[in-house]
């Protein structure tokens, strides 16, 4: 892999496509329902368009969720898959209640879907669409190779059906308020234990660190990777929607 970044490049390129899918699946969600606004659908027909077409990764998101809580010897108390309102204008397509836990297990459960999208994401690219070739040119740093490889992964049998499933999966792979509600409390405890240690006289060694993080991010950098491309093509068309709509209606979304 490149190494402008030296060993910690792994680290460096997992960090730009997360922040890349981040906000664009938020950009995306926002800009969706903008589009919809400006043709004047009401917000409660949003709000089930919008579960409709990302219904597959809401379904992950929940059932990651659900199998992380069994995993884990916790008791789930109710699973549900359906649009409500939350009020001030946001939405919730579904949810896992489940009994109390301690805060790492709670931790784990929360990050489930985050785990389980980026996993389907791996496994779509790598079997589905064939995209080997691209994983090895980003790899290899032989971007001249980028388009070739990006035409063979669009020659895939029902490319536009992966496609969309990617986009449905990564719109809906991240993490919810409710869903972080106990990471805060656990990387406290994280930090003072570690503190503590480090005044004990521990002193870790850190050069198998970024061996570890290359062996951690690899796959989570290709996954990151199709899914930034695919999103990017999504956010693409929904603002030239946007734009062409509001041109002809001569109306304009303030976000």
């Amino acid at each position: 892999m490149d190494t402008l970044f030296g060993a910690w490049t792994p680290l460096v390129w997992f960090l730009i496509g997360f922040v890349l899918v981040f906000f664009l699946t938020r950009w995306i969600n926002a800009h969706l329902q903008g589009t919809l606004l400006l043709l004047g659908v009401d917000a409660d027909a949003i709000m089930v368009m919008q579960f409709v077409l990302l219904f597959p990764g809401i379904l992950l998101h929940e059932i990651s969720h659900w199998v992380a809580a069994k995993l884990l010897g916790v008791r789930t108390l109710g699973f549900s898959v359906w649009p409500q309102k939350k009020g001030q204008g946001k939405f919730q397509y579904g949810a896992v209640r489940i009994a109390s836990a301690d805060i790492l297990r709670s931790s784990l459960i929360g990050l489930a879907p985050f785990v389980g999208a980026s996993l389907v994401l791996i496994l779509i690219g790598r079997y589905a669409l064939g995209t080997e070739t691209l994983r090895q040119v980003v790899a290899l740093g032989q971007w001249s190779g980028l388009w070739g490889a990006l035409a063979e992964a669009t020659r895939a049998p029902d490319f536009w059906v992966w496609l969309y499933l990617i986009f449905a999966v990564s719109n809906a792979m991240f993490p919810s308020a409710a869903d972080r509600e106990a990471w805060k409390p656990l990387l406290v405890y994280i930090a003072i234990a570690g503190t503590l240690l480090y005044l004990a006289g521990w002193k870790p060694s850190l050069r198998a660190v970024p061996s570890f993080l290359e062996q951690v991010t690899n796959p989570l950098i290709y996954a990151f990777g199709i899914t930034a491309l695919a999103d990017l093509f999504f956010a693409v068309t929904i603002g030239l929607l946007e734009v062409g709509i509001g041109a002809v209606l001569g109306r304009r979304v303030q976000y």
